[in-house]
C-alpha cells in the first residue's frame, strides 16, 4: 500500500528522469560541469530513485525538528487530514500551502501479455491485455496513497502535528557486565506522561556507541504498555544504553533514561583455507580444498566466527569486523577487511608450485579478541602448453571458448606468468564487454544484462564471489567478438 508519490520515471514516454552525476559511470567528458561541451550524466529512475529522494526529504526534517521522527506514518496522516482535498488537487492547481499534492487523475493498471498474472483481456483473440490495477481518485487511494510531496511545507508543518507526550522507562537491563554474546534481560514499559491510555507499537534498545544511536533490538509492548525479553547482540565496549518507543497515532516517542553496561570481548575463532573454482554443467562451483592445480583458478578464504556469528553467514548478526593479514610460508599476502558476514576473499592470489603454510592473524575489535590460524595448501604443476590456440572470432563458438578457457586455457596462461596487470586488463575488457557493446552484449551474450550493477565488486574482495562466474563469461565473450584483442592480450601473458 502506497504511503505518498514520488516521480519515478525513467524517460520515455514522459521524458523526464532524476539527473545523477558519478563521473565513473560515465565514459568521455565530464560529469555535470556545465562549463564542458561534452559534460555527461545518468538519468535514473524507479522506486530506486524515488525511494532515497523520499529518504532524503524525512532527513530534512530531522534535521528541522532535532531528533529522530520514528515511524513517519502517525504524522503523515495527521497532516493529511488537516488539508482540505479540493483546496490540494494536483490537477486544478494545488495551493502553495499544501503538504500532499492529492493525485486525482490516472491508474496504475498497465497493458501485459495475455496469460500473464492478473491480466484481463476482453476478446479471445487478444494478444495483450490491461492488468488489473487501481485508478487515483480524490483523498487517498491505492494507487497514489496520500498525494505527492510538497517537501518544504512537509519540513516546516512536521512540528504543528500533537501527539500525545509518552514516558519510556528502562525498567531492567540485567546483568550489565557481560561477554559479548551473552543474554541480558530486558524490561521496558511506556506509559501517557499524563492522563489516561495504553501506548502501543514496539520500543527498540539503543546504544550511544555512534552518533547515529545504533539500534540494538526491538521488542513489542503488550496491552498494558510493557515489553519483556532477552537479548544476545549487545556490542562489545562500555557504553550507555537507553530504550526508544517510536510512537503510534496517538502517543510521541519518547526516549528512557541511559543504563551503563560493560560488555566484554569474547574469543574469536580464525580458518583459512582454499577455495577451489571448477565448471560444472556450465556453472563455476566453488568447493573448499587444500590444494589446487597450478595457475587454475581459485581463491584464499579465510573466516571469523564467534558465538554470534558461527557460520559466517549473510543472516548471522555480531560478526567480527576489523582486518585480518593474511601470510604465506611468513612472505606477506596482504592485509584484508573483512566483510559484513565476518570474512575476506582475496581474488588474485597465485602461490607458486609446492606445499605452504598458509596464515591468518585476525587483530580482533571492541567485540572479539584476535585469533589465528595456519593451513598447509599444496599446488600441483600444471599442464604445460606450448602456444596460445587459435582463437575463433565468430560468436558461435561461445560454448567452445568457455570452455577451454576456464578449464585449460585462460587462467593457466595468465596464472603461470604471475602477471596481476594482465588480469586487470582483461578486467577491463570484461567492463567493455557489458558497458560499452550494447548490440553485442544484446544479440550475443545477454548474461552480461546484470554486470552494470557487479562490475565495480572486482575492487572488494568480500563481495566479488557472487560475481566472479559473470566476470568471466564477459570477459570471453568479449574477448570471443574481438578476436584481434584476444590475440594481443594472450601474447601479452605468455610472452
Amino acid at each position: 500500500m502506497p504511503d505518498v508519490s514520488l516521480f519515478s520515471a525513467s524517460g520515455s514516454p514522459s521524458g523526464s528522469f532524476y539527473i545523477v552525476c558519478e563521473v565513473d559511470k560515465v565514459h568521455g567528458g565530464t560529469s555535470c560541469n556545465p562549463a564542458d561541451s561534452n559534460t555527461q550524466f545518468l538519468g535514473i529512475g524507479g522506486t530506486s530513485a524515488s525511494a532515497p529522494s523520499m529518504a532524503g526529504i524525512m532527513a530534512l526534517v530531522e534535521q528541522k525538528i532535532g531528533s529522530r521522527v520514528g515511524n513517519a506514518n502517525y504524522v503523515l496522516y495527521k497532516l493529511a487530514g488537516q488539508q482540505t482535498p479540493a483546496n490540494c488537487n494536483s490537477t486544478t492547481g494545488s495551493g502553495s500551502g499544501c503538504v500532499f499534492n492529492d493525485v486525482t487523475t490516472g491508474t496504475i493498471a498497465m497493458p501485459c501479455a495475455k496469460g500473464s498474472l492478473n491480466c484481463t483481456t476482453t476478446l479471445s483473440s487478444d494478444q495483450y491485455g490491461v492488468l488489473s490495477g487501481y485508478s487515483a481518485g480524490t483523498g487517498y487511494d491505492l494507487a497514489t496513497g496520500l498525494g505527492s510531496v510538497n517537501a518544504a511545507n512537509l519540513v516546516t508543518k512536521w512540528s504543528g502535528v500533537t501527539l500525545t507526550p509518552s514516558v519510556t522507562t528502562l525498567t531492567s537491563l540485567a546483568p550489565t557486565t557481560i561477554t559479548h554474546g551473552q543474554a541480558v534481560n530486558v524490561s521496558i514499559g511506556v506509559a501517557p506522561q499524563s492522563g489516561s491510555g495504553t501506548p502501543t507499537g514496539a520500543v527498540s534498545l539503543m546504544s550511544d556507541l555512534s552518533k547515529d544511536n545504533a539500534g540494538i533490538g526491538s521488542f513489542t509492548l503488550n496491552g498494558s504498555g510493557l515489553a519483556t525479553g532477552t537479548t544476545d547482540s549487545l556490542p562489545g565496549g562500555t557504553y550507555q544504553v537507553t530504550a526508544h518507543y517510536a510512537g503510534d497515532g496517538t502517543f510521541g516517542s519518547s526516549d528512557s533514561s541511559p543504563v551503563s553496561i560493560t560488555v566484554n570481548k569474547e574469543n574469536s575463532s580464525t580458518q583459512v583455507g582454499l577455495v577451489d573454482l571448477t565448471l560444472s554443467n556450465g556453472q563455476v562451483v566453488a568447493t573448499r580444498s587444500s590444494s589446487a592445480v597450478y595457475g587454475a583458478p581459485y581463491f584464499i578464504r579465510a573466516d571469523v566466527t564467534g558465538s554470534e556469528c558461527p557460520s559466517n553467514g549473510r543472516v548471522d548478526p555480531g560478526c567480527p569486523t576489523g582486518n585480518l593479514t593474511v601470510t604465506s610460508d611468513g612472505n606477506p599476502i596482504g592485509t584484508f577487511a573483512l566483510n559484513s558476514a565476518g570474512y575476506m576473499e582475496d581474488q588474485y592470489i597465485l602461490l607458486p608450485g609446492g606445499t605452504h603454510a598458509v596464515q591468518a592473524q585476525y587483530a580482533g575489535d571492541s567485540s572479539f579478541n584476535s585469533s589465528s590460524a595456519t593451513s598447509s595448501i599444496t599446488i600441483t604443476p600444471a599442464v604445460s602448453a606450448t602456444a596460445a590456440p587459435t582463437v575463433p572470432t565468430q560468436s558461435s563458438a561461445g560454448v567452445s571458448i568457455y570452455n577451454v578457457y576456464i578449464r585449460t586455457g585462460l587462467n593457466r596462461w595468465l596464472g603461470a606468468n604471475g602477471d596481476r596487470h594482465v588480469l586487470r586488463e582483461w578486467d577491463s575488457v570484461a567492463r567493455n564487454c557489458c558497458d560499452d557493446r550494447q548490440f553485442e552484449r544484446d544479440q550475443y551474450f545477454p548474461d552480461c544484462s546484470p554486470w552494470r550493477g557487479a562490475k565495480y565488486a572486482h575492487s572488494k574482495p568480500g563481495n566479488f564471489r557472487d560475481h566472479r562466474d559473470l566476470w568471466r563469461r564477459c570477459e570471453l565473450s568479449t574477448l570471443e567478438l574481438s578476436g584481434y584483442h584476444l590475440t594481443t592480450q594472450i601474447s601479452h601473458a605468455v610472452a
